[in-house]
């Protein structure tokens, strides 16, 4: 497959199936309440089928960045769709809350083939600027998922069963197996053998390794914040505020509509202004928005203020995603799948820690999620203005090793 082909379709296809994976979580947000009454559980119970999507998003990297290192980035994709599409139709015919836990946990764990093997797979292929462009381009693609997964879902909702939107899901990801099978390329890189040594020793090193952190923790603090939005604000905005469904999803629309626009502003600036500027400036933003989120709701201000400002923090927190991850990328040398292992295990944690604190301390309370979103946001930005950081060339691809 030329250079030219695969610069477009092969991100197209890798966005297309991280798109159908976020879509399991986020499409299905305005159905939580229908669902907690349909399996009559507790609405702690119906936050907690998205932490064990998100447990199983961060609990598969550490083996499958390895296999993708020893048999291919192609194969893990290939078989990530298949268990997502299988498990979609699993949620959407089960009718004991036990196995739709179950099932949620491995469509988590198909995420993972993703954000492992996918992105990889980006890093290798492209420089550094380019990289970042990609990312911040694919980044923005993906948004869609929460931006449109709510109101799609509330759509979905007013004409059909909260279990419509899963059969959606699992056409979704049989589709994502067949563009990737038409379209990715198969990886030409070294294989490395499963040295069980090895990889534990690498693992180490990487998760440990200051200028990784220096990368990946301002990532994941921020990846907590518009999380705990996510996993609180339907409970908040449809029952606290009295909105309808399709209310809920026009919000969420306006607030990751922000998160495509501070990709695309940095898509747009990364060949004319360093990186490292993107990133200061987008953490800046995310803080005084946050800061100012804690304010506002504290004087129960209108939803209308509280919904402006998580957009500018949804901005900020865009900014810095591609830059943040290709350079934390950059600071190791290990084999890819493994950095990529160790980076997506550690946004993934901080996925579950947000989950399970929101479900653990929820008190119908927008000041208190306020102070969530402002804790990632402030950790964030000390971590990454206040720790030295390396310097890097900016015209070289990533190699493997």
């Amino acid at each position: 497959m030329s250079q030219d082909k695969y610069s477009f379709w092969f991100p197209f296809s890798v966005v297309f199936f991280e798109i159908a994976t976020y879509l399991a979580n986020d499409m299905y947000l305005p159905g939580l309440p229908a669902l907690m009454e349909d399996f009559h559980i507790s609405q702690l119970q119906a936050q907690n089928t998205l932490l064990y999507w998100f447990l199983g998003s961060a609990s598969m990297q550490l083996l499958i960045g390895p296999l993708s290192d020893r048999y291919g980035r192609k194969i893990i994709l290939l078989l990530g769709a298949v268990l997502f599409t299988a498990t979609s139709f699993i949620c959407a015919n089960t009718t004991q809350i036990i196995p739709f836990f179950i099932a949620r946990f491995i469509q988590g764990c198909a995420v993972c083939s993703v954000v492992v093997a996918g992105y990889a797979a980006i890093h290798e292929l492209y420089e550094t600027r380019v990289a970042i462009k990609i990312i911040s381009l694919m980044g923005s693609v993906v948004v869609l998922a929460p931006a449109f997964g709510p109101i799609i879902g509330a759509l979905i909702l007013e004409l059909a069963h909260w279990r419509s939107i899963f059969y959606v899901l699992g056409i979704s990801g049989l589709l994502s197996f067949i563009l990737l099978l038409k379209v990715m390329p198969q990886s030409k890189n070294e294989r490395f053998p499963m040295h069980v040594k090895s990889i534990v020793k690498d693992y180490a090193v990487i998760a440990t390794r200051k200028h990784f952190l220096v990368f990946t923790l301002p990532f994941c603090f921020m990846f907590l914040s518009l999380i705990s939005w996510v996993v609180e604000s339907p409970f908040l905005i449809i029952d606290t505020y009295h909105k309808t469904t399709v209310e809920y999803g026009l919000i969420q629309l306006y607030v990751f509509g922000f998160f495509i626009i501070g990709a695309q502003i940095t898509s747009l600036s990364v060949h004319r202004v360093h990186p490292i500027i993107i990133i200061k400036v987008g953490l800046s933003i995310a803080l005084m928005a946050s800061l100012l989120l804690i304010v506002f709701s504290a004087q129960h201000a209108p939803l209308a203020m509280i919904v402006i400002l998580m957009m500018f923090v949804a901005l900020g927190f865009a900014m810095t995603f591609g830059p943040l991850s290709r350079f934390a990328i950059e600071s190791c040398f290990e084999p890819m799948g493994r950095r990529m292992a160790i980076l997506s295990s550690y946004m993934g944690f901080s996925g579950v820690m947000a989950t399970f604190i929101v479900g653990e301390f929820e008190s119908d309370s927008m000041f208190n999620l306020s102070l969530m979103i402002c804790l990632g946001s402030m950790l964030a930005f000390v971590v990454f203005f206040f720790i030295k950081k390396p310097n890097f060339a900016l015209d070289e691809k990533v190699s493997v090793h």
